[in-house]
């Protein structure tokens, strides 16, 4: 069959694929010119094989050609001894990119016959050879900083806001990498969009900015110890979580959303309907995501069924009478956030001390933008699972960000589930958790 196909332009390999399905399969590799074309190369094989003195020796008739116009190497995977790495199919001749670590991989597709000319033909469009994939920039981490940089010295304005925010995004994924230098510049970009958050759309602050929050919080905690140490970045970081809420555009109902390590949720309130306000957070594993929810309503109003595995934060009926009192809006924007340890906290304090605070709690808050809300004449409920279900000697604390520690000052347990819940009850709004500390305090 390669005699009769040697009249055509070009050189032309067959194999014998075997049998199938009451048919012989067979594949041939040709090279041709570039200056003939696909439909002219099926044209002349197709015509060739009609007239084919081969197959009808053979007793074969032609029944389908199919033809690839390039050759390709298969999928593929790398396997290190933490990662594996896919690898897409890929044209001869050319080098793919894919992410690895902190930097990126290459590999190239090499043909058949630069790589192994002795090697069989492949009854597939997969004749491609891959070259052993270079792994030498994985653990570069210039690019990250590179990166930052660029997007740092632009001019961030709200015609490009969602683009930067993007871009900050896709580099945050990498936290894990960052240097000091590199999580200070993070920061201060997104010191710059906070004030832009309001002219997009609440989707774009929520999957860009805050996951972007999320995914640096993942930066190692001795990075962020220095970082604290000379920029407080991580106390910068609690202030941009505190605001996004504040600035996102909310219309009608509430919004909700949760990622690995933070979430938040944002409503509106009037006096007039106002009936106490429940956000809850059941943590989810490996298998499962956390799901977070509002109700307009106290916990005692609560589906139990839903909310009885939950962290919660139970705002009272009293609170926007609490508002008018001081001669505040009678609407209200409420946002509640929740953290799922106390890295951040835990770098503030190892910045200035060495930090001994056992937290065995989540961590959830709840303010309402720019306005302090303290000595209120219901208490704020707040419900915790523990951690630590050994724990002992509990103590309910809130984040006193003046002095960037936990403080026990308007907080009392009110009730607890040995071994399993804490519930405490304190008199203004801000972020809270559960402490072990060396033995019981007077105030609990």
């Amino acid at each position: 069959m390669e005699h009769e196909l040697s009249n055509l332009t070009g050189t032309f390999e067959v194999a014998f694929c075997g049998s199938e399905k009451n048919s012989e399969v067979f594949t041939i590799n040709c090279t041709v010119p570039r200056t003939i074309t696909k439909d002219q190369i099926f044209k002349q094989v197709s015509e060739t094989f009609k007239t084919s003195q081969t197959l009808r020796d053979l007793g074969l008739q032609q029944r389908n050609t199919e033809l690839f116009d390039e050759m390709f190497c298969n999928e593929d995977s790398t396997t290190t001894s933490n990662n594996t790495f896919d690898w897409p199919m890929t044209k001869i001749g050319t080098s793919v990119t894919i992410p690895c670590h902190a930097n990126v991989a290459t590999r190239y597709c090499s043909s058949r016959q630069a790589a192994h000319s002795e090697m069989p033909l492949k009854c597939s469009p997969f004749t491609g050879v891959w070259q052993e994939p270079d792994m030498s920039q994985c653990y570069n981490t210039e690019g990250i900083t590179q990166q930052l940089k660029n997007i740092s010295n632009e001019d961030i304005d709200k015609e490009n806001v969602e683009e930067v925010s993007t871009k900050l995004s896709d580099i945050s994924k990498k936290s894990v990498y960052f240097k000091v230098e590199d999580i200070d510049l993070a920061v201060d970009i997104h010191e710059k969009m906070l004030p832009l958050i309001s002219n997009v759309s609440a989707n774009i602050t929520l999957h860009n900015i805050l996951l972007s929050i999320n995914d640096m919080i993942n930066t190692p905690e001795e990075i962020l110890v220095e970082a604290e140490k000379s920029k407080r970045t991580g106390s910068r970081m609690l202030d941009i979580l505190e605001a996004i809420p504040e600035e996102i555009p909310l219309e009608g109902q509430p919004l909700t959303i949760a990622y690995s390590n933070i979430g938040v949720g944002i409503t509106k309130v009037e006096e007039k309907s106002f009936n106490g306000l429940f956000y809850g957070v059941l943590y989810g594993n490996k298998e499962t995501k956390v799901k977070t929810m509002i109700y307009n309503s106290s916990y005692a109003e609560t589906p139990q069924e839903e909310t009885k595995d939950m962290d919660f934060i139970s705002l009272p009926r009293s609170l926007m009478k609490h508002l008018q009192d001081e001669g505040l809006s009678t609407m209200a924007r409420i946002s509640f956030v929740f953290m799922r340890d106390d890295k951040i906290q835990r770098v503030i304090q190892k910045s200035s001390t060495e930090a001994n605070t056992t937290i065995i709690s989540h961590i959830i808050a709840a303010n309402i933008p720019k306005i302090s809300i303290t000595n209120l004449d219901e208490p704020v409920t707040i419900s915790f699972n523990l951690i630590d279900q050994n724990a002992t000697n509990l103590r309910c604390v809130y984040w006193d960000e003046i002095l960037g520690n936990w403080s026990g000052e308007g907080c009392k347990r009110s009730h607890n589930i040995s071994g399993e819940k804490v519930f405490c009850s304190c008199n203004h709004l801000t972020s809270f958790a559960i402490i072990m500390v060396g033995k019981i305090m007077t105030t609990c």
